[in-house]
């Protein structure tokens, strides 16, 4: 059972950053699945580099559109993505020194980011439907 299910909600009517969003969303529950099935190390440490490499990856794309559309905040969303980033690296890390383990802690944190990130900064880039 997934930890995350994409819901129309999250759109931020862009079909390539959308896309992402939802690739992000099955590494995270690819990682709560394993975690919980409690695979080997080398299948996690897969899904971590996955997920670290797409994330930025996704933050790269996400920054390119908003450079497109002349969006007025993207230095503060930079910032953001910049701090995600230098989380996601440094929970990498930890787990691959073995200071840490990875445990849901870390799946709810990767949820309650994307998630909040997509609901309150993703969308204020979103385009306005105009009726």
């Amino acid at each position: 059972m997934d930890f995350i299910q994409w819901e129309e909600k999250y759109s931020v009517k862009n079909t390539l950053l959308d896309s992402q969003h939802q690739k992000l969303i099955s590494l995270i529950n690819d990682l709560y699945i394993n975690i919980n099935e409690g695979k080997d190390k080398k299948i996690l440490d897969k899904i971590i580099n996955d997920l670290t490499a797409y994330t930025i990856e996704h933050f790269n794309s996400e920054e390119q559109y908003m450079q497109e559309i002349a969006y007025p905040h993207f230095k503060e969303h930079k910032v953001e993505h910049e701090l995600m980033a230098k989380k996601v690296f440094a929970m990498k890390n930890s787990y691959e020194s073995g200071e840490s383990l990875l445990r849901i802690e870390v799946i709810v944190f990767l949820y309650d980011w994307l998630v909040e990130h997509i609901e309150v900064s993703d969308k204020k880039y979103c385009p306005k439907i105009v009726l």
